[in-house]
């Protein structure tokens, strides 16, 4: 009687040591959603495995998935891995507990060779959100330096409640991890925590445990005694049974010395297993609600939890690119449209300036015709309006320059002088109207030729309908100061 009950606890711990085998024979890694409804599982299987697609299933629903099967061949010695550093934050840890903690951290940091990626991130009790857990950045980095100057900063909390809701703060970190993309496969949590769950949360240990292995993502812990002497029982149990390790600290040098040796445990693990990627079609709808699939390797069944994206983000994102096309297209056609329109507008004033000289030049010539047949040689004394009459040269012999102003007209014989041209009665050539300046121009007889200076009036001097600074005159050139209009004739 007592040999077949040692025959049948034989068999028994064998059974439970085989199932224990299996359970630890592969995890799920991540659950990648960006193709939905496509998905992506990415499962670890221990190395010397082999594994075939015919070793695994996919389940929703208990409908078995048709699927495809990648194998990710992984280069020897990629020992890289992820690190998340999780610290609590809360009236549990304040004090010497949570000093040691960052001094410890920060010491340990600077010893990395740089090969990891890293993060870190708090947790206390759960604030108005829901949320215990709070990130201190979005992305990884390998620049441990800069990670320990931020583990420095760590700011105790003002809270001084001892509520802790340990075991929600690592479900919703081991979420974080899971969902961040290009992160190595070898992914490690490492919480230094006081270990005192007093939560109001329904998450507990063993739903910790649950989401460790589907992740892939094992939990190491360091406990930092507080008044609860039993508190850090729960917190080695999740370590105990995801693959991690679990200790005592008491000092920032014990908190330094773990540190160091859990990455260097993990780096030797790291790149033992083999990478196989899962790729099916769910049949969950997109309602932005979390889902779940099962994948069984070799007879052992884990759970794969994903979150559908919302009904319509792709509708929306794709009509949104589609109105910024729309506006960029519209944009580049109203620029087309108003350049050619600018360009229109300057033709057309191009083409009223030509057109004005052309009819003061046909006039100029009515006048000298008239003159010519009346054998004036003064202008005549109906003419005067607002011009100043100023005859410079009392011989017909020298260049001439006819002025108009509206209907009135002028007409100067220079000489080799200097002729000014504005409203002030100093000018030689005085025009009171309000468009000419007080100094507007200036006649000057240089090398044998008339040279008109604008004298930096408010409407300026124009030649031929160009504006000038300073512009040698020839025979027949139009002259405009403002309202008046001039001809220089030789």
């Amino acid at each position: 009687m007592i040999k077949h009950k040692f025959i049948l606890l034989f068999f028994a711990c064998f059974a439970l040591a085989t199932t224990a085998t299996a359970q630890n024979s592969f995890t799920i890694n991540q659950t990648d959603t960006s193709a939905f409804p496509e998905l992506k599982a990415t499962v670890l299987v221990k190395a010397g495995e082999k594994p075939q697609k015919a070793d695994f299933k996919v389940i929703e629903q208990d409908t078995p998935l048709e699927f495809t099967m990648n194998l990710v061949e992984e280069k020897e010695g990629n020992k890289q891995i992820a690190i998340f550093f999780l610290i609590e934050n809360t009236g549990n840890t304040k004090g010497k507990a949570l000093n040691d903690i960052k001094t410890g951290l920060s010491e340990a940091l600077l010893t990395f060779n740089g090969s990891q990626m890293l993060n870190l991130g708090t947790f206390g009790r759960a604030q108005s959100n829901g949320n215990a857990f709070n990130a201190l950045s979005i992305e990884y980095t390998a620049d441990s330096r800069s990670l320990s100057s931020s583990v420095s900063g760590i700011n105790a909390v003002k809270d001084t409640s001892t509520r802790s809701d340990v075991f929600k703060g690592i479900d919703e970190c081991l979420d974080y991890i899971n969902g961040r993309v290009g992160l190595p496969a070898n992914k490690i949590l490492i919480v230094l925590s006081a270990g005192v769950n007093n939560s109001k949360s329904p998450i507990k240990a063993d739903d910790v445990i649950l989401k460790s292995k589907q992740t892939g993502i094992p939990v190491y812990s360091l406990i930092y005694p507080s008044y609860n002497r039993y508190a850090g029982d729960n917190l080695k149990r999740i370590s105990d049974n995801t693959k991690g390790l679990s200790r005592t600290v008491t000092s920032s040098s014990d908190v330094s010395n773990y540190v160091q040796d859990y990455v260097e445990n993990f780096t030797k693990k790291a790149g033992q297993t083999i990478q196989c990627e899962l790729l099916f079609k769910t049949t969950a709808e997109a309602d932005g609600k979390e889902h779940k699939v099962d994948i069984d390797y070799k007879g052992t069944r884990l759970t794969a939890i994903f979150n559908a994206p919302k009904g319509g983000e792709g509708f929306l994102s794709l009509t949104l690119y589609i109105v910024i096309a729309v506006l960029i297209i519209a944009l580049i056609v109203f620029s087309i449209f108003m350049a050619i329109l600018a360009k229109r507008k300057r033709d057309a004033r191009k083409a009223t300036e030509e057109k004005r000289f052309k009819e003061m030049e046909q006039k100029n010539q009515r006048t000298q015709e008239e003159t010519k047949r009346r054998q004036l040689t003064d202008p005549g004394t109906s003419h005067k309006a607002d011009l100043k009459k100023t005859v410079i040269s009392g011989t017909t012999q020298n260049p001439t320059l006819n002025v108009y102003l509206g209907n009135d007209k002028q007409t100067y014989n220079l000489k080799p002088t200097q002729i000014t041209v504005g409203r002030a009665a100093t000018n030689n050539i005085v025009v009171a109207d309000q468009t000419i300046s007080s100094n507007h121009a200036l006649f000057t007889y240089e090398g044998g030729q008339y040279v008109l200076t604008d004298l930096n009036s408010t409407n300026g001097s124009f030649v031929n309908g160009k504006r000038i600074t300073k512009q040698p005159l020839k025979n027949g050139d139009l002259i405009r100061m403002g309202a008046i209009e001039m001809k220089f004739s030789l």
